[in-house]
């Protein structure tokens, strides 16, 4: 079994505790080159679970900042995440698709705490991940998407494998926002909400599309945004200046309950390679 993809899937925003919160494996330092793997991430414990703590016959290759072409590629100095599956491949758990779509670009260009230097205005990220958004989910006459073609791709390297694809929760509440949501400008918040389900939906017929199955973490994360008003109830980090790479990620309880979810499918996929 594997699990390839973004920093929703290696568990960044959860870095277990202790002075190495971040897991070496057999695709490289994840912590030393930046792919941010976690051991509490949910996909690694829903896979390690399947295979009943059997650690040589499941590897998480995903990494933090991915995109769908270096997935396929390879990144940070690791190879390709398809490098990880094969003809014996069962089960293959997949995030993708918001780095393609420039959310963390729109987060860090229209937050309110802090300017980073050389990022672009809010509205020119924004424009700029609704353009990447279009291209990412947009097929060509008679063609298929490039988020369809990247699960292909998978699949041509694992063909007898169940691909698992997860959404993305939505960041901000969708009514009233908290005092809390104010790191954020209020038409970015609108904007990465927007985004994200229309992502979601793109991913979820393409997910179809290939036989795979499609799990949602909107239903899940609704009350536990990155900014309720009560911050016990957010699942979602936000703005976390003492280690920035863990803002708008799913803490602890958050990749948590991305394992429950992945565990109500469980009748599904199979255990093994």
């Amino acid at each position: 079994m594997a699990t390839l993809g973004d920093s929703y899937a290696s568990g960044e925003g959860a870095p277990a505790a202790g002075a190495t919160p971040w897991v070496s494996d057999v695709y490289g330092d994840s912590g030393a080159d930046g792919c941010h793997r976690s051991a509490l991430s949910g996909h690694t414990v829903f896979g390690t679970g399947l295979l009943r703590g059997d650690a040589k016959a499941y590897v998480n290759a995903s990494c933090s900042g991915a995109t769908t072409v270096s997935l396929v590629r390879g990144f940070k100095g690791e190879r390709s995440q398809l490098d990880a599956l094969g003809p014996r491949t069962k089960t293959v758990t997949l995030s993708i698709g918001g780095n393609d779509a420039g959310f963390g670009s729109v987060a860090t260009a229209c937050n309110t705490v802090a300017t980073v230097p050389g990022a672009p205005s809010c509205q020119a990220a924004l424009a700029g991940s609704a353009a990447a958004l279009r291209a990412l989910t947009t097929a060509p006459a008679g063609g298929t998407t490039p988020l369809e073609q990247t699960y292909r791709a998978v699949l041509a390297k694992a063909p007898h494998a169940v691909l698992v694809v997860t959404g993305y929760p939505l960041l901000f509440p969708t009514g009233a926002a908290s005092p809390r949501c104010d790191v954020i400008q209020p038409a970015a918040r609108t904007a990465i909400n927007t985004a994200t389900l229309q992502l979601n939906a793109a991913a979820s017929a393409a997910t179809a599309a290939v036989g795979g199955l499609y799990v949602d973490l909107v239903r899940p994360f609704t009350g536990h945004s990155s900014c309720e008003a009560d911050p016990a109830a957010s699942w979602i980090n936000t703005i976390v200046p003492r280690d920035p790479v863990l803002s708008f990620h799913p803490g602890a309880t958050g990749q948590a309950a991305i394992a429950a979810r992945l565990q109500e499918i469980r009748c599904f996929v199979r255990p093994g390679r």
